[in-house]
């Protein structure tokens, strides 16, 4: 109870809109033109043989009309991105997402863990892990152990993951 077959079609209420227009118009006809006055002569309405003609003209003029057509229109979906997640064992790790073909940075990703969503038009990404400089008293380098920059193709609709593992410099 309460479901319809058709959710989220929208189905108005009004299925014509018009405007209706009307001209008025009053037409009065002399057939004896009266006067009166001695040097300027002017006319005498109630000494006229008048006659009155009303017209009228009334018009309907279509605006719009429903044509039983379902005003909700399904749009296209675009291709799903690829979900690329970057995992990293120091809470001050720091990498970049970039694209393979145009070297344009994606995104940019701090921490220990950041997700990314890589559109369906990216081919393939590179994920590139920063070394990571500590200052103070012993100021320390950490870099990643294997391969500081990661290559991927990038499949729509996937999902995938990069871990970059920090350690000290040796």
């Amino acid at each position: 109870a309460g479901e319809c077959d058709e959710p989220f079609v929208s189905v108005p209420s009004a299925t014509e809109i018009s405007a209706q227009t009307r001209l008025v118009g009053v037409v009065r006809h002399v057939v004896d033109a009266g006067r009166t006055g001695w040097v300027n002569r002017v006319p005498e309405p109630s000494n006229d043989d008048t006659f009155h003609e009303v017209v009228l003209v009334d018009h309907t003029l279509g605006l719009w009309t429903f044509n039983q057509a379902s005003l909700s229109k399904s749009l296209p979906k675009p291709a799903p991105d690829t979900n690329l997640t970057v995992y990293a064992n120091e809470s001050d790790a720091r990498y970049y997402v970039v694209s393979t073909s145009s070297n344009a940075i994606l995104g940019v990703g701090t921490g220990y863990e950041t997700k990314f969503a890589i559109s369906s038009s990216e081919s393939s990404v590179k994920v590139e892990f920063a070394d990571i400089n500590r200052t103070g008293e012993n100021s320390v380098t950490l870099k990643t152990q294997g391969p500081k920059i990661v290559s991927m193709p990038t499949t729509s609709g996937a999902s995938a993951t990069v871990r970059g593992e920090y350690a000290l410099e040796e």
